[in-house]
């Protein structure tokens, strides 16, 4: 594993005597020239894990804890005076890969196809440079308009209906997990479970009741919605 330090820094007064400081975590941005030497490293990494995929075992062969014991206590206070990224990537590929479940492994059946490729490592990385956050419009207006656009592709290939387009006057939106778009879900199909509420908010239907299936996703379970 890589040499963590992990000794606290001191500062030494005007008298002479020195004092335990807190470490600092802050790092000077990586220039142009070195960005691209350790963005290299990555690219070379990843590319190294899918030409070697399928010579993993798809589950590990670990206990729970097993990771616990082979890190630091503490976090490091300063990173190596080495080449601290080469090192890091030995770690991952040392102690991380043994320990994960390979999605991406040809014999991988479980849960979901494969979920991701290089190329979509390469937009990953692309997102995470540019670091937009389009919550409103204003924050981010072409990203926010691209996903419009985006979601109406998506769509228009499913032959979705014109009223489930933004062009139709419906519309989606991107989401980052399984768990969060069956929660939309859920709450799309009990508000509209409760659009027959009279005019002092009584309901008119009875209460609603989420009966998932025997292979149902595990994040869900029969319960009546609030």
């Amino acid at each position: 594993m890589a040499n963590l330090n992990l000794a606290d820094s001191t500062t030494t007064a005007s008298n002479g005597t020195t004092a335990s400081a807190t470490p600092s975590f802050a790092q000077p941005p990586l220039d142009a020239d070195e960005f691209r030497r350790q963005g290299r490293l990555f690219v070379d990494f990843i590319a190294d894990y899918y030409t070697r995929i399928d010579e993993y075992p798809v589950r590990p062969a670990v206990a729970p804890g097993f990771l616990a014991r082979l890190l630091p206590d503490t976090a490091p206070a300063r990173p190596e005076a080495a080449d601290a990224l080469a090192a890091a990537l030995r770690d991952v590929r040392d102690l991380i890969l043994p320990g994960v479940t390979h999605w991406q492994s040809p014999r991988h059946f479980a849960h979901f196809a494969a979920t991701a490729s290089n190329a979509g490592a390469l937009g990953e990385a692309l997102a995470a440079g540019l670091n937009i956050n389009p919550f409103t419009w204003a924050a981010s207006p072409a990203a926010t308009e691209l996903e419009v656009v985006v979601m109406d592709w998506l769509g228009k290939a499913l032959h979705l209906p014109e009223t489930l387009l933004f062009s139709g006057g419906g519309g989606g939106t991107l989401l980052g997990t399984s768990c969060e778009a069956m929660l939309c879900a859920i709450v799309a199909a009990r508000d509209r479970k409760r659009a027959g509420r009279g005019p002092r908010g009584l309901l008119l239907r009875p209460d609603p009741l989420l009966l998932p299936e025997g292979r149902a996703h595990r994040r869900r379970s029969p319960r009546k919605l609030p």
